[in-house]
């Protein structure tokens, strides 16, 4: 079993056959699925967290991220709104004339990256600081967000806060009498609502 952490060049190439076999397309999991059985990654490997301390994400996760974007920037894949990614003819392409290259792809990527951080020059930015904000970009469907978006909700935010956010997603979602009816003051929350079905039949919840 492999032992050594992949990084985004080693992953493209992996990702792409995990696609082919995968039928051409497949969701974020899938992929990650079809590509930890065909590298065969050692399960240490697989638990090495990519941020300690700051989120669930793991380290192959992040990397394929990354990989996913990069191969789609170079027009190897594409992505739809549905979070399910797929070759191109592009990459079909490719592979069937076995001229996929991962570091020409990561050169073209890189050089994409710099002609944006040219535009933020540009707009007289000082280049450490355009390079830092290109460069970091977030991968787009990187766990990233979803870590951020719970370190908010656990650790930036008041719990009265999180429970006016919460009544007022569940009611942008079509519930209605919406209460908080647990105040524990431990950042958590415990309520009801009701859900109504075509105006005809109604369904009491309890959320916590």
């Amino acid at each position: 079993m492999k032992k050594v952490m992949p990084d985004m060049e080693q992953l493209m190439e992996p990702l792409l056959r995990a696609l082919n076999e995968l039928g051409g397309s497949g969701s974020i999991n899938e992929i990650y699925e079809k590509v930890v059985e065909l590298e065969n990654f050692d399960a240490e490997i697989l638990a090495v967290p990519h941020n300690p301390g700051k989120g669930r994400q793991t380290e192959v996760h992040y990397q394929l991220a990354w990989t996913r974007t990069y191969l789609k920037k170079a027009g190897y894949l594409k992505n739809s709104s549905r979070g399910v990614w797929a070759l191109t003819e592009k990459a079909r392409q490719a592979r069937q004339d076995r001229k996929f290259n991962s570091r020409e792809v990561i050169n073209n990527v890189r050089l994409i990256y710099k002609r944006s951080f040219l535009r933020f020059n540009d707009m007289g930015a000082k280049e450490p600081e355009a390079l830092t904000t290109v460069m970091n970009d977030l991968p787009e469907d990187d766990f990233a967000w979803r870590e951020k978006l719970h370190h908010v909700l656990t650790k930036g935010i008041a719990p009265d806060a999180f429970e006016r956010l919460t009544q007022r997603l569940l009611r942008e979602s079509g519930f209605v009498h919406v209460k908080v009816t647990g105040r524990t003051g431990d950042g958590g929350i415990d309520g009801k609502c009701i859900a109504r079905v075509n105006g005809i039949m109604s369904f009491h919840i309890a959320f916590q």
